[in-house]
């Protein structure tokens, strides 16, 4: 008797410590309130998927939202600290982002890249070897409820061969990096499955984005992209779309900081303010002065969010209330 109550005892233990590693692990994707914000962080965290061209090897092209640093303060003088965070956007991902994996960042002794969730990961060069940047032990619960060696971000690796960037994931993904400017550039993706996709670029800018076999023989699907100063359209070969449209804010002051009188005017980053497809007439954003996300309107969701200051795990702002059309939810 003794016996079988042990036996139904264990899978109850297990699950009691699998749902505790979920809590405490700093890679768990468990969201709140619809998908919209991640309970670590307390920021809005977004996904979402514009357009899906079909052929041998499907094309998905999806976006996803970034929310940007939220500190409480930039700088010690309030009249400067606008500027000082428009600063600091320009050297992070934040907002809507399209295809944010295409760019993989050269450091003075490393590499920063984008896994397939999203995560931008930083790598150290150390014995001639590229390291992940954090504890080499511990758990990861990257995926969920199927967590292993095969999805373990620690595993990914990567070689620089030939002045060519090669980062090889634990799923058998591989991505070819060419150095552009001041950084690199994804010029094809080999997949498991033995097909290709590849980038195409015209100068600076991604012309067109292909799949095909790994002889690059025969083309499967595509999506073409035109670029300008005010957004940027995919068109897929099956004759779908999706238009992204991009703004900017100015921030503005003047003041005295020790002893020095300022002036100043600070033009933001391009943000992505709403987004048109073949199947969303519109998905509209809007942000505060310092990039918050405070309103989504769109067809497929509508939301506002209001901030408050936390000091724990370290000054910032954080999601204090969501309001849907039907509702509110508050999170403390």
């Amino acid at each position: 008797m003794n016996r079988l109550m042990l036996l139904l005892l264990i899978p109850l233990a297990l699950h009691a410590f699998e749902e505790e590693m979920k809590e405490a692990t700093p890679f768990s994707q468990v969201p709140l309130a619809q998908d919209i914000v991640n309970p670590l962080s307390g920021q809005v965290t977004l996904r979402e998927t514009d357009l899906l061209v079909k052929g041998a090897q499907d094309l998905v092209l999806e976006r996803i939202f970034f929310p940007p640093p939220l500190p409480l303060e930039c700088h010690p003088c309030p009249d400067l600290d606008l500027k000082a965070r428009y600063q600091r956007l320009r050297s992070c991902y934040f907002g809507w982002q399209v295809l944010p994996h295409l760019k993989l960042f050269i450091l003075r002794n490393g590499v920063r890249v984008m896994d397939q969730t999203g995560a931008l990961l930083e790598f150290y060069l150390g014995d001639k070897k590229f390291h992940l940047k954090n504890s080499a032990t511990g758990f990861c619960n990257w995926g969920g409820d199927s967590a292993g060696a095969h999805i373990d971000p620690r595993t990914i690796e990567i070689r620089l061969e030939k002045n060519v960037y090669l980062v090889t994931f634990p799923d058998g993904l591989v991505r070819r990096y060419e150095p552009y400017g001041r950084h690199a550039r994804l010029t094809k993706e080999l997949l498991p499955n033995g097909k290709t996709i590849r980038y195409i670029y015209e100068g600076a800018f991604l012309s067109k984005v292909e799949t095909c076999d790994r002889g690059e023989k025969f083309v499967y699907a595509s999506l073409m992209v035109d670029s300008n100063p005010d957004g940027r359209e995919f068109r897929g070969s099956n004759h779908t779309f999706a238009l992204y449209r991009y703004d900017t804010k100015i921030a503005s002051g003047k003041g005295r900081f020790e002893g020095t009188k300022f002036e100043y005017e600070k033009l933001s980053p391009r943000y992505i303010s709403s987004v048109q497809t073949h199947v969303l007439d519109h998905d509209e954003f809007s942000y505060s002065d310092i990039f918050c996300l405070e309103r989504r309107q769109g067809k497929k969701q509508r939301f506002e969010c209001s901030y408050a200051a936390c000091s724990e795990p370290f000054p910032s702002y954080r999601v204090a209330t969501l309001r849907f059309p039907n509702g509110e939810e508050s999170f403390s």
